[in-house]
């Protein structure tokens, strides 16, 4: 088993060493057997004989004094199991089989397993490697391009790094395939490598009673994890969802979801007890113990603070039906009951409202108008290959401008402008709308590292052809709406909307959709800015703004409703130009953009009392609408 472990972290220099098929059975059969014999064979201009002369090497190996094989003397003997050995003894690989074979002989497993398996996504840290020999690398934050380019530098300058680098490499890159490989973990087929997710199938073959592990909501909500969730169902007895606001794992950030599971003895149907939104271990038994009656608590206490607070009705029981359920609302059309997604419902009154939103079938993904989701510029990624340059600063021309998440808020596409020494999402000042000038561009964190037309070659396009053009059209040539990628499931909002103008691009801490009718995108926007909207992200308890969220909402609206619109535009246009989705007076009835005029008056107690809405317009303004594709 040692053997089989090793060949996924196989040492480069021990590359000729590694055994082929013919080669790993003649190791075998020496190992289990006593004596085996290895063919060989031998080169062949032609590539399909008929037959295949062969040599052949007979070994039999020596035996202990009680007639075993001698497996020391076998590995001194054979390359291949001397590279292996060293490989198990630097990697430390365990086989629960072998070091409880009497237990598993007796009993099957363990009556208990308990734990709290690492939450380790297995990836490459070139910087972190790096700095324990030059602490510069994480001193200054290089980034990936200045740390490739800085690498061979040092090298040369300290000789020992360059086989540790490659030894870390092996093994990181390793661990990756192994977890990776359908014949190690076929239930995490397609899934990202992490460590926890390994444990589950791991947990179960050790216990054949109770298994309880403290782990991240991940295979929950991820669309690639059907399978593992369809495995995990039968077997789930109690889940309990954290948010560490409390802080109860001080490394981790506190947004950060995790929960207790408790997992049993396969079931022929799913049934299982779930509580969301917990902060505290107590509020479990509080919740268990409640007789019921009075009102629900809710996630924050009325004057401030989480509220921590047991009812019986937070505790919710999950069967096939409700898993049916889940998987109209939450899974693509199809989607086996068994591998539904499992959401964040707050209380058993809320189900109630999840079951009369699974009635409609007015998905945006089913209304067949054309709209394209990115995540734009991948912050990592675009910096190493020179498109964007972090450098913190007020911008000069919307061009410039790349959006990062803390810039936009409900409705709103100017809430915060980073501080001049930005280095956290909390370093942010707020902006006032109320005092800036009607052409205000905030500070951006980054901007472009490349000419203009390499820059805008780097844009993604849209899925669809504008008519009249020949080829799709980039993003940045569409008005969008734009979302925080990380979501903030315990705070006020959960979904952050709002409308950004052409040419303003983003990076991946953004998710952005674009619409080819703008109509639909003032639509959408009013819905996704709403408080249904706002609850079906938050019972999802993800972490992150991703298209399914888009495909799956059902979008309630069939008709036109001015008044609706217009409250839209009023909050998301901020300026004359851009950014904000105002624009110039001029351009209104340039024929630049085919739709209509329409005049809005707002009455004097409405928005525009304020003395500043829609970047100082007055209270009959003319905004363009799209009406083309009503």
């Amino acid at each position: 088993m040692d053997l089989w472990c090793a060949l996924w972290f196989w040492p480069l220099d021990q590359a000729n060493h590694l055994p082929t098929q013919e080669e790993w059975w003649f190791v075998l059969e020496t190992l289990l057997l006593g004596s085996a014999t290895l063919a060989e064979s031998l080169p062949s201009a032609d590539l399909f004989p008929e037959t295949v002369p062969q040599s052949t090497l007979d070994f039999t190996p020596e035996r202990d004094r009680y007639g075993q094989v001698d497996i020391d003397a076998l590995v001194t003997a054979l390359p291949t199991l001397n590279a292996a050995s060293r490989v198990a003894q630097t990697q430390r690989f365990f086989h629960w089989e072998l070091d409880f074979a009497d237990r598993f002989k007796s009993r099957g497993g363990f009556d208990l397993v308990l734990g709290n398996p690492p939450w380790i996504k297995v990836e490459w840290n070139e910087q972190a490697l790096l700095s324990d020999f030059d602490p510069r690398f994480a001193i200054r934050r290089l980034s990936a391009k200045e740390t490739a380019d800085q690498r061979d530098t040092l090298f040369s300058a300290t000789p020992p790094a360059r086989p540790e680098y490659l030894a870390e490499c092996v093994s990181t890159e390793g661990l990756g395939a192994f977890l990776n490989a359908l014949q190690n973990f076929p239930l995490l087929r397609g899934q990202q490598s992490n460590l926890y997710k390994c444990f589950l199938p791991v947990a179960w073959r050790a216990g054949f009673q109770v298994q309880a592990l403290l782990h991240p909501e991940g295979i929950y909500d991820d669309p690639r994890a059907g399978e593992l969730r369809a495995a995990v169902y039968p077997r789930l007895r109690a889940h309990y969802q954290f948010i560490n606001e409390h802080g109860l794992f001080a490394e981790v950030h506190n947004l950060t979801t995790y929960s207790i599971n408790i997992y049993g003895k396969t079931h022929s149907e799913p049934h299982f007890r779930t509580i969301a939104n917990l902060f505290v271990p107590a509020t479990v038994d509080a919740c268990l113990t409640h007789p019921g009656g009075g009102p629900t608590p809710g996630i924050k206490r009325q004057e401030g603070g989480w509220n921590t607070d047991g009812h019986a009705n937070r505790v919710v029981v999950v069967n096939r039906s409700l898993l049916e359920t889940f998987a109209r609302l939450y899974d693509a059309h199809g989607t086996p009951v068994e591998q539904a997604r499992l959401p964040a419902v707050h209380s058993r009154e809320l189900v109630a409202a999840l079951k009369r939103l699974a009635k409609e079938s007015n998905r945006l993904a089913n209304r067949g108008g054309a709209y394209s989701t990115t995540v734009c510029f991948d912050e990592t990624a675009a910096q190493r290959d020179g498109t964007i340059r972090r450098q913190t600063g007020f911008i000069k021309s919307p061009t410039d401008f790349i959006v990062s998440g803390p810039h936009l808020y409900v409705g709103n596409p100017l809430s915060k402008t980073p501080r001049r020494l930005c280095n956290s999402n909390k370093a942010y000042d707020v902006i006032d709308l109320e005092y800036i000038p009607d052409d205000f561009l905030p500070r951006s964190n980054y901007v472009p590292a490349c000419d203009s037309q390499t820059f805008a070659s780097r844009v993604p396009v849209v899925d669809w052809i504008i008519e009249g053009a020949t080829k799709r059209s980039s993003f940045t040539s569409h008005y969008r709406l734009v979302f925080r990628k990380m979501l903030s499931q315990s705070g006020e909002r959960t979904a952050t909307p709002a409308i950004f103008p052409p040419q303003v691009v983003h990076i991946d801490g953004c998710f952005s959709v674009a619409f080819a009718s703008q109509t639909t995108l003032i639509r959408f926007c009013a819905v996704s800015t709403s408080l249904l909207f706002d609850f079906y992200v938050k019972t999802t308890g993800k972490g992150n703004f991703r298209a399914e969220l888009i495909d799956n909402f059902q979008f309630p609206f069939v008709g036109r409703c001015d008044a609706v619109e217009c409250r839209v535009l009023a909050l998301n246009c901020l300026t004359k130009t851009t950014p904000g989705c105002g624009m110039k007076a001029g351009e209104m009835n340039s024929g630049k953009t085919a739709g209509r005029v329409l005049t809005v008056d707002f009455p004097p107690t409405s928005l525009a009392s304020s003395p500043r809405i829609g970047g100082g317009r007055t209270a009959s303004e003319a905004i363009l609408l799209d009406d083309k594709r009503c």
